[in-house]
């Protein structure tokens, strides 16, 4: 570091100076003693501040910074020795010279010269320790910043009251006593003038030196006036091991230190960002939910991540098509995977997403999990990682940060703590998880500067594993290509996903300090936002996004009975928190307001729009502004920096392509096309283009924007075109139904007439998407629908009980009550899957207790179903699909006719629940550490089919556990590497198919065992394997399924007469068919690779493409 040169006045020096207060002039003190006088070059602006420094000669070089931490030393000195002195009251304690106070105390000049040596000597060792560290805090920061810095601490040392009782009032503990100055001077920062880094270092600086203070108070003598003598000699000795003392501060680098930082560390980065502070609400009850409880594994997509997908996982799942109960989680090829699994493949990755995505909130959960050693499957190995959060919008008008500097950004209080060089041996160490948040966040002319820092730190620390997020706006795909960066997007949520959110959402939620509603209500509005999710197509579009899902769950909160039945107001709380709200509150300046933006959007949505496009050329999108902004007087900026903005900040419009401009959601387009239109009275457009599809969404919101003579004109016009044009009547009826929804006033004889529409020509619905169209008519739908299904087809009676519980009347449970005995499968199916919408007692008693299901066969897929089912009567057979992770299969005791279950795992699997459901005849477990109480396998007579999946972890050892499955037809194992033993399926005599992933036989099935009933074996995900022998071992197989195999030699199968068909997918290699000439079989090849010897084939193989 470079200090400011220092100015310096000597005279010839016969003992230790005095040290005069700021303002004062240097002089000679007790005992005509000559001063030394120290004068910084630079100061701050208005200080004309002396001091005193050491004795020195002409060759001395004190620098500026050894100046500043002096004088805290002195402050905090003085600060002892008033205590010292019993100095209770304030108004002594403030501006009383020390000299003066000492002489008070040591009349004799020889004893007074002796404390005061003694006081300067514990000065130094003060500023000794002090030094080093306020150096590296204020390494890159301007000299005067430093300097006004360290003098700002040393001002609200001077001002503090730190007397005995007070010291002994924070329990003589630092950081309260830290705090307790910081709030006796709240204005300190202010009053300095000190920019966010320079009052970082402030609060380093006042903290370290609370921490100093409080030791050297533990340790001083208590002042005794009748014995000044003896508490001299007591104060003496205690300076010449102040070294001692002050060596045992906590700030070495020791071992012992070190771990205690770092679990200080790792506890304050758990506590700080636990939390999700949703916006959508008002301040005053926005609840701040625990993010490790509310968080969601997300999807993201890679073009690179198809041909890694699958590395070192071990196997897929998706080739078993055939069982049901694998096909509910198997993955695809397509490069889609949950964001977990992609972090795994890379230590470096750019995470793109749209707003609202969840990328920060997904650093934060990564932050937090490693912070508490959380993390499970394919990211357990980070639980040993430290991590350092960075969010680059603090940087915007700053430096970005040094390795040094990490701590002071993510954990400022614990700053002046951390050992030298701690966080560079945690990058070094390859220990470190850098999540960098926002590229999109800092101005444009930065991100070059943010992309040359990243570069930097990664060679600098290539073992580092480095998660940096942008908006794709601003960083494409391979703006990090050449850092050896891994690009993935993440994807919107699915329709499962979104439910699976809205549980942990409202659970997190009840852990909240402060909620508009009572926490028993928590349920209730659940339930109730489950069923307008799936009444309101318009609000399962916005919920795709887990920020607005977000907000529907708390918008949904603040309402005591549902949210807005007009959706304009929906899509208006949206549209604010997307161009506003976020940015505001993160401090992130705009160059418009929300008007303008609102205005420039709604101006390119209805061009989108009239030009029924969805996306346009972002050279055709600049001359759209450019045509718009001549009529905004007050907006100054240029059309390329106004669309640049828009896109990296608005939220609303994005870049899906280099060059291509569209609306994150297409219900925004819409939405702003729609206001636009009223704005500019187009309703003569949208008449002339109701029947268009496209248009449908546009004309409805249009009615909410519209005032009441438009609105007449509108929805007149819409239907005297359905009276005249007979191809488009029903479609022009049902939208004017639809309008309904937005509309908050309208003339009574116009409703009447849409009334009788809908009675006459829209109602029973005929399909499903009549029912789609009928629902947004809301709640007044009931009373059209007929109460008695038997006159309808059996699609038109299944479109009615949708329409009916879609609508989310106060009476649909009386009305499907009505419906629930019509034994139809259609209408069954759609009561049934209605269940997971409702209260699920009261559903099960008002609905289905006496409905006859499909014929008597029902199938849950939530656990929270699952207690009901005992009310329903007509039930002979029940089939369980946990959808989550689960502990254990206690939700089994009790459910009446089990007749299949299937579950993934967290631990060790307790199989007692089984016993008592003989007449089971499917199970499925995945993903378990092991099996216990295995014998209640042996009481399942009727079981039929059995997967049991295990953690890659705790592979298969032994398959004792077959011994009990004597009824089995169908058999599924993973991980059976270990296992060279299969003698135990021989007691399977009834098994006719098997599946066996990373099944290792290097020498043959002449290591397997015989089977002579097998007919269908599936091979996955293995290395090792011959096919030598299988004849003998298998011979009346059928049908071998080769998936992800390293290639064998196939001559062998010419010998197993009874074989009619093999597949060969996913292979890495081709692998040579020509053994199988002459074979009749069917032979079905992943489609996207070639094999060698196919044109060796004869006319026996009959060869077919498969998709994989």
């Amino acid at each position: 570091m470079a200090y400011h040169s220092t100015q310096l006045w000597m005279c010839e020096p016969r003992g230790r100076p005095s040290r005069p207060r700021s303002g004062q002039e240097p002089g000679w003190g007790a005992g005509d003693l000559p001063t030394v006088t120290l004068l910084p070059a630079c100061d701050r602006g208005n200080s004309q501040r002396a001091s005193v420094g050491w004795p020195a000669t002409e060759e001395d070089v004190i620098t500026s910074i050894e100046i500043a931490v002096g004088r805290i030393g002195q402050a905090l000195v003085k600060q002892l020795a008033l205590g010292w002195f019993n100095e209770k009251k304030a108004e002594n304690r403030r501006g009383r010279d020390l000299s003066s106070l000492i002489r008070s105390r040591f009349p004799l000049p020889r004893r007074e010269r002796e404390v005061l040596e003694t006081l300067w000597q514990v000065e130094d060792e003060v500023a000794r320790k002090l030094a080093p560290t306020c150096a590296r805090l204020s390494h890159g920061l301007p000299q005067n910043e430093v300097i006004a810095s360290l003098e700002a601490v040393t001002d609200t040392l001077e001002e503090a009251d730190i007397s005995d009782a007070a010291l002994l009032g924070q329990d003589l503990d630092p950081i309260r006593v830290y705090h307790e100055i910081r709030r006796g001077q709240p204005l300190a920062i202010e009053r300095a003038g000190l920019s966010s880094r320079s009052a970082a270092l402030y609060d380093a600086a006042l903290r370290r030196a609370c921490i100093v203070l409080v030791h050297l108070a533990r340790e001083l003598p208590e002042f005794q006036a009748v014995s000044a003598v003896e508490s001299l000699r007591r104060l003496t000795s205690i300076s010449v091991k102040l070294d001692e003392i002050l060596d045992r501060l906590p700030y070495r680098k020791s071992s012992s230190n070190v771990e205690q930082f770092s679990a200080d560390y790792m506890n304050y980065i758990s506590s700080s960002l636990d939390r999700l502070d949703l916006l959508g609400l008002s301040m005053r009850h926005r609840p701040k939910l625990a993010l490790s409880m509310a968080y969601l594994s997300l999807s993201v997509t890679s073009i690179d991540s198809v041909s890694r997908k699958y590395r070192g996982s071990g196997r897929g799942r998706s080739d078993i098509i055939e069982d049901w109960l694998i096909s509910s989680i198997r993955e695809s090829a397509s490069g889609t995977m949950q964001v977990e699994t992609a972090l795994a493949m890379s230590p470096r990755v750019l995470l793109r997403g749209e707003a609202g995505s969840g990328k920060t909130t997904l650093l934060d959960w990564l932050a937090v999990t490693a912070a508490q050693s959380g993390f499970k499957d394919e990211l357990q190995a980070w639980n040993s990682h430290t991590p350092f959060p960075i969010r680059l919008r603090s940087f915007s008008d700053d430096p970005l940060p040094e390795p040094e500097e990490f701590i002071l950004h993510a954990a400022k209080l614990l700053a002046a703590e951390q050992p030298e060089g701690w966080v560079r041996s945690q990058l070094h160490l390859g220990n470190a998880l850098v999540l960098v948040d926002g590229v999109d966040e800092v101005p444009p002319p930065k991100r070059r500067a943010v992309r040359t820092w990243l570069q930097n730190l990664t060679t600098a620390f290539p073992k580092a594993k480095f998660i940096v997020t942008s908006r794709p706006a601003a960083a494409d795909r391979k703006w990090l290509a050449e850092e050896g960066f891994t690009s993935v997007m993440l994807e919107q949520m699915a329709p499962g996903e979104v439910i699976v959110f809205l549980n942990r959402w409202h659970d997190a939620a009840k852990h909240a300090r402060s909620l508009p509603c009572s926490p028993s209500d928590l349920p209730i509005a659940e339930e109730r936002l489950r069923r307008q999710l799936a009444a309101r197509p318009h609000l399962r579009v916005l919920a795709t996004n887990p920020l607005l899902c977000a907000m529907l769950c708390a918008l949904n909160l603040e309402r005591t009975s549902e949210l807005p039945r007009n959706r304009i107001d929906l899509y208006r709380k949206a549209l604010d928190m997307l161009l506003h709200m976020r940015d505001s509150e993160r401090g992130i300046a705009s160059l418009l307001d929300t008007t303008e933006k609102t205005a420039i959007l709604r101006d390119l949505a209805w061009r989108l729009t009239t030009g029924n496009r969805a996306e346009i050329s972002a050279e055709t999108m600049l001359r759209y502004i450019e045509l718009k902004l001549p009529a905004m007087p007050n907006v100054d900026v240029s059309p390329v920096d106004l669309a640049q903005h828009l896109l990296a900040r608005s939220g609303v419009i994005r870049e899906p392509t280099p060059g291509r401009m569209d609306f994150v959601h297409r219900t925004f387009q819409e939405f702003l096309a729609a206001e636009e239109a009223t704005e500019d009275h187009q309703i003569h457009t949208l008449v002339d283009n109701a029947h268009r599809d496209s248009w449908w969404e546009t004309i409805v919101m249009a009615c909410g924007h519209a005032k009441r003579p438009q609105l007449s004109e509108l929805l007149s016009e819409i239907l005297a075109r359905a009276e005249r044009e007979s191809r488009y009547a029903r479609r022009l009826r049902l939208l004017a139904s639809a309008c309904l929804e937005t509309i908050t006033e309208i003339d009574p004889r116009l409703l009447g007439r849409i009334e009788g529409e809908i009675k006459e020509h829209l109602v029973p619905p005929r399909s499903a998407r009549e029912t789609r169209s009928l629902g947004a008519i809301g709640q007044r739908l009931i009373r059209y629908l007929p109460t008695d299904l038997s006159e309808l087809s059996e699609t038109s009676a299944q479109a009615t009980v949708r329409a009916a519980w879609q609508s989310g009347g106060s009476d649909v449970l009386r009305r499907l009550a009505l419906y629930s005995t019509d034994p139809r499968e259609g209408v069954q199916r759609e009561l049934i899957d209605a269940w997971q919408y409702f209260d699920p007692q009261s559903y099960a008693v008002e609905v289905l207790s006496d409905a006859p299901l499909i014929r008597g066969f029902i199938h849950v897929r939530q656990l929270r179903l699952v207690p009901f089912l005992s009310e329903l009567q007509r039930l002979s057979r029940s089939s369980i699909d946990s959808g989550e992770v689960v502990d254990n299969v206690n939700f089994l005791e009790g459910v009446p006719h089990l007749w299949a279950v299937s579950a993934q795992v967290s631990k060790s699997l307790d199989l007692r629940p089984l016993a008592e459901h003989s007449e089971v005849r499917q199970i499925g477990f995945y993903s378990a550490s092991g099996f216990t109480s295995t014998q209640a396998l042996g009481k399942l007579t009727d079981l039929d089919s059995a997967t049991l999946f295990r953690k890659k972890s705790s592979p298969w050892r032994s398959l004792k556990i077959l011994e009990n499955l004597t009824p089995l037809h169908n058999l599924t194992l993973d991980f059976v590497h270990r296992i060279s033993d299969f003698s135990f399926l021989s007691s399977l005599a009834h098994l006719t198919n098997l599946s066996l992933y990373e099944l290792s036989l290097p020498r043959g099935f002449g290591e397997f065992v015989h089977l002579d009933q097998l007919q269908n074996l599936y091979v996955g995900w293995t290395k090792s394997i011959s096919l030598s022998g299988i004849a003998d071992a298998l011979p009346s197989l059928k049908v071998l399924s080769l998936v992800s195999v390293s290639r064998v030699d196939l001559e062998p199968l010419t010998r197993l007469g009874s074989l009619t068909e093999l597949k060969i997918a996913k292979c890495a290699e081709p692998w040579d068919l020509s053994p199988l000439a002459g074979l009749k079989i069917k032979l079905r090849l992943d489609k996207s690779f070639s094999h060698d010897g196919i044109e060796n084939l004869g006319e026996g193989i009959e060869i077919e493409g498969v998709e994989m």
